[in-house]
């Protein structure tokens, strides 16, 4: 884990959250709940538990988190993006829900953050793929920092055929989606990840996993929601 973020993803995440209008459901992953982490929670919630605070990491404007927090007892949004947990805080927030603003992988504040909570289980949605391949190890080696012995991981996250999927809605819209667009005006290169991946970077961790989709907020010729070929994994000692 190194000591700081390239200063490229902080500035490009508050670019990029500056230019989505304040209303939700702007961005192209910010379907309601029910298109998300409703979908999530029911493969998580017993393996979390109550005793130790849930993290969304990579919270954006907080729409998941505020749900997560109809069925946790607290729960942690944290962000690169000061504008983005900016927009998270000024929405109708339930009491058992708060906001940071944390680089994840910056050692420093993921030290201390750990040092306060103690071991905690993380919420994911969408997180490693936006990251440089070089970078994503390293946010691993912070998660399972934040994890510490007994904290469960549940990620989701853009598989291999994400990209041919994309690829065939641009060519028969004759462009990209529109907020597909602005994720990459913005500079955010998304990549793509196999479970294989998120076995090496958890090597001596239980997982879990199987096929999803990820709801997005771009609606087809056919007046169908675009849904982006995913997979979840669940992550964490006595998973079978």
């Amino acid at each position: 884990m190194t000591t700081t973020t390239p200063n490229l993803y902080q500035e490009i995440w508050e670019r990029y959250w500056s230019t989505l209008p304040s209303e939700p459901q702007t961005a192209l992953w910010d379907s309601t709940p029910q298109y998300a982490a409703a979908l999530d929670v029911p493969r998580f919630k017993a393996a979390f538990g109550q005793e130790r605070p849930i993290l969304d990491f990579g919270c954006g404007n907080g729409t998941q988190t505020r749900y997560l927090a109809e069925h946790f007892a607290r729960v942690i949004g944290t962000d690169i993006s000061s504008v983005a947990i900016e927009s998270a805080r000024r929405a109708d927030n339930p009491s058992n829900v708060e906001y940071r603003v944390i680089d994840g992988i910056n050692r420093t504040q993921v030290e201390t953050l750990s040092a306060e909570l103690g071991d905690v289980n993380i919420y994911m949605r969408t997180v490693l793929h936006q990251m440089q391949p070089e970078h994503r190890g390293q946010l691993a080696a912070a998660t399972e920092k934040l994890l510490g012995r007994t904290g469960m991981l549940y990620l989701v996250e853009l598989s291999e055929e994400a990209d041919a999927y994309f690829q065939r809605i641009t060519e028969e819209a004759g462009a990209p989606p529109e907020k597909l667009a602005v994720i990459l005006q913005s500079g955010i290169t998304p990549g793509l990840l196999k479970i294989s991946d998120i076995q090496e970077f958890f090597p001596n961790r239980d997982i879990r996993s199987g096929p999803t989709v990820i709801n997005t907020m771009h609606i087809l010729p056919s007046g169908d929601r675009a849904q982006v070929p995913a997979f979840y994994a669940l992550i964490g000692p006595g998973i079978v």
